[in-house]
């Protein structure tokens, strides 16, 4: 509201300058551009047409990435440390409480039992489970999207 009132502010000087410029000669009659001037809204304590608690947000431009038609995967990068990797396994499994029964052992991923591995499944589900944006792929920097499929054995990478 503040940004507002400035700019009308603004506005005013700038039309009351302009108009003072053109009636320095003339203090008959109003100057013919500033005659379709309007007076601000006047404050009003009515009751709002709507209940204050169904008015809508301003539309603000979505941000969302719309999801690629053609599939990706979010996987580990190679060069991740294992306290990254377990971090974001820690983050998927536990707070997020995805199913990540797939990479404990005798599940589907856990063969090899290798961390890069188990991270990329575990980061992966929650990317497609997140509307596959990219954002849902950082992992504090850790995180890389795919073209190919990373699937390997009987350990299937969803994919939407």
């Amino acid at each position: 509201m503040r940004m507002v009132k400035c700019f009308y502010s603004l506005m005013v000087v700038i039309i009351l300058a302009s108009s003072s410029w053109s009636m320095a000669y003339d203090f008959q009659e109003p100057p013919s551009h500033n005659t379709k001037l309007q007076e601000p809204p006047v404050p009003t304590t009515e009751e709002p047409p709507v209940p204050i608690s169904e008015l809508q947000e301003p539309s603000v431009p979505s941000t969302e990435s719309p999801p690629p038609q053609e599939p990706r995967w979010c996987t580990a990068s190679v060069g991740a440390s294992s306290v990254a990797l377990q971090d974001a396994v820690d983050y998927v499994c536990g707070k997020m409480g995805m199913d990540c029964s797939p990479i404990n052992p005798g599940g589907a991923c856990y063969f090899p039992p290798i961390l890069n591995y188990h991270a990329s499944f575990v980061m992966n589900r929650y990317y497609q489970s997140r509307g596959r944006n990219l954002w849902n792929c950082d992992f504090n920097g850790i995180g890389s999207i795919a073209i190919t499929d990373p699937s390997y054995g009987s350990c299937i990478y969803d994919h939407m």
